[in-house]
């Protein structure tokens, strides 16, 4: 257990090899909830926000944001507190409303 704790005081890439894997498979992901307790947040830590902007304003909001989602993973495996707001998810349907109206409720979410 103390080695598994020297590797996760460790930068996220210095968990590998000069070959690209992981020197220890336990430090791969984050699975559960004991798996998440691994990867603490660390005192020097950033806080990272990833903004999913809303593509389209007359579509539904029916996609994942799958990169920003694997930039936050990323970040929190590596000590980082990360959020993603997705404003397709927030507008829960299609827009009807003017381009500058639809571009204030944008600036409202993120500021």
């Amino acid at each position: 257990m103390a080695e598994m704790a020297k590797q996760l005081s460790v930068r996220f890439y210095q968990r590998f090899d000069s070959g690209g894997k992981i020197l220890d498979e336990r430090l791969a992901r984050i699975t559960t909830d004991s798996s998440a307790k691994a990867f603490e947040p660390r005192p020097d830590g950033l806080k990272v926000l990833l903004i999913n902007p809303p593509i389209r304003e007359w579509s539904y909001p029916n996609i994942m944001p799958l990169g920003q989602g694997y930039m936050a993973a990323v970040a929190v495996t590596d000590g980082h507190q990360a959020d993603v707001l997705d404003l397709n998810a927030e507008r829960r349907e299609p827009v009807n409303v003017s381009e500058p109206e639809f571009g204030r409720w944008v600036e409202a979410r993120v500021l």
